[in-house]
């Protein structure tokens, strides 16, 4: 979290990027009871073996 009124909006798409480098998952859910929820998945097992 950052005191900054505004971001430079590339931060959810390093996220994504290295996710998907890695073999990873990235999942974003609206819980009904408000908000938002952001899931990073990555695997144990390193794919570049």
């Amino acid at each position: 979290m950052t005191g900054k009124d505004h971001g430079t909006g590339l931060g959810l798409a390093i996220v994504r990027r290295f996710c998907c480098e890695q073999g990873g998952e990235l999942i974003f859910t609206n819980p009904a009871s408000g908000g938002a929820c952001a899931e990073i998945k990555l695997s144990r097992n390193s794919i570049h073996e």
